[in-house]
């Protein structure tokens, strides 16, 4: 019982992960206004982790239980549940939304992520502590049916009730029915939910008095204190981030691709703009000159630097100057020199303290860190102990999960740092948003954060958005 109180939270957070993601409508104009990736539950996919990540490599042999394999249950459950995700998709007119897969792509994008939602069991699975139930794949199929069919997410007691998939040994505790005190974290038996009173009551129909969506049946919502059905008059209409879409959401893809800077671009990063401008706000404007206020406390022209007392753009300080303040962090020193406690002085050689500024070490060396401080090193080669890329040779990168210099990876092998993939390579979400070094794109081809070629920057394609079912937003796109 007390491995099934632990189980119980994680088969929610499945249950949310799979139901609860928001799609993205990110616009260049009002980005903030939108529900990110980084605001779901679940939903974000960052590159830690992303060996684990959906489509990843799975190992040939899955955890075993009594009911069967992780594997076996990724294989039967899986490609099925993805099928009548995308059938529902379709007919929900989830393809309004800019950049939504077809159904060949939903298909495969789904099914990976299924797989990633079931990964983190493995280890339970075989330890003991949880098993597959293989018996559970059809009810859930069918349960899913039925709410796919009214463009209804699941709701966040699915897999405790309808069709518990992976369960505690033995299988979860019966849970209470009509009229009886709610279970733990307030569960019912299938159909029921948890009134105010504190006791297990059937779901509101159409009309039926609420307090919040979960006291209504799928797919109604609760208004005014009353269940009724979504809103879903502006399904299709065009959105920018902060439209009203009724009881709808405005969604895009959240996939990017490289664009050509053009002065006077909409942004929001320095890196939107052309090399003679930064982002002040949302849009591009050119860099102060000698003698003007620094751009965001720092931007200056090239050339100059802002002065870390006047806030002044001038002339980059020499040997013995206070350091002055630039675009990426660093403190500024004239060529030849770099910023050492706050003064420009000599860049450092072999063994000497590293500086602050940029560089930190004379050229063909990195800064290594130590207990000691940070000094400077002849980068080292494969196994060598590192604590960051310049530590390392030419072909290596330090891989953090073991601070040792190994060999850059190949295109098309997974990655999850960034850096696997070398100075040449980026570190890129491919169909199934399983991040993969792939070459470093160019003009009109798909990114992730600031990966393209110089002088592109990485953008949505999407002016607006559309309005669309939540329901949508079940799929990473």
């Amino acid at each position: 019982m007390c491995f099934a109180a632990r189980l119980l939270p994680a088969l929610a957070a499945l249950t949310l992960a799979c139901a609860s993601e928001s799609p993205t409508a990110e616009t260049d104009t009002a980005p903030a206004d939108i529900a990110s990736r980084d605001d779901v539950p679940g939903a974000e996919v960052t590159r830690e982790g992303a060996d684990d990540a959906p489509g990843a490599d799975v190992p040939e042999t899955g955890a075993a239980g009594p009911g069967g394999t992780v594997d076996q249950l990724v294989a039967a459950w899986c490609p099925e549940y993805a099928t009548r995700y995308c059938q529902a998709a379709t007919a929900c007119g989830c393809a309004a939304a800019p950049g939504y897969p077809d159904a060949a792509a939903c298909r495969l994008a789904f099914a990976a992520q299924c797989g990633e939602q079931l990964e983190p069991y493995r280890d339970a699975v075989a330890r003991g502590e949880a098993e597959v139930r293989l018996d559970g794949v059809a009810p859930c199929l069918a349960a899913i049916a039925a709410l796919a069919g009214n463009c209804a997410k699941l709701p966040g007691d699915t897999f405790f009730v309808d069709c518990p998939i992976i369960a505690p040994p033995g299988g979860l505790p019966a849970l209470p029915g009509v009229g009886a005190p709610c279970g733990p974290e307030g569960r019912c038996a299938a159909g029921l939910r948890c009134d105010a009173d504190g006791d297990c009551a059937p779901r509101a129909p159409e009309g039926g008095v609420c307090a919040s969506d979960p006291d209504c049946a799928p797919p109604l919502r609760c208004v005014a204190g009353s269940c009724g059905a979504p809103d879903a008059s502006k399904a299709g209409d065009a959105c920018a981030p902060s439209a009203d879409c009724g009881d709808l959401v405005c969604a895009a893809s959240a996939r990017k691709v490289c664009m050509a800077r053009a002065p006077g671009n909409a942004c929001q990063w320095d890196d939107d703009c052309v090399a003679a401008e930064y982002c002040a706000g949302d849009a591009c404007v050119p860099l102060p000159g000698d003698g003007q206020p620094c751009g965001n406390g720092v931007a200056c022209a090239a050339g100059l630097g802002c002065g870390s007392e006047s806030a002044m753009c001038g002339a980059l300080p020499g040997d013995g100057a206070p350091c002055a303040l630039g675009v990426m962090g660093p403190l500024l020193c004239v060529d030849g020199t770099t910023c050492r406690d706050g003064v420009c002085g000599p860049i450092p050689g072999e063994g000497a303290a590293c500086a602050v500024g940029t560089p930190a070490c004379a050229p063909g060396l990195g800064c290594a860190f130590g207990p000691e401080g940070s000094f400077c090193r002849v980068p080292g080669t494969e196994g060598t102990r590192c604590e960051n890329d310049p530590t390392c040779a030419a072909g290596l990168y330090c891989e953090f999960t073991e601070n040792a210099c190994r060999p850059v990876r190949e295109v098309g092998m997974p990655c999850a740092a960034g850096n696997e993939c070398g100075p040449t390579g980026a570190c890129l979400p491919d169909a199934t948003f399983t991040f993969r070094c792939a070459p470093v794109p160019q003009l009109g081809d798909a990114c992730f954060l600031a990966d393209c070629a110089p002088g592109l920057s990485c953008r949505t394609p999407y002016a607006e958005g559309a309005c669309v079912r939540d329901f949508c937003g079940s799929l990473r796109f």
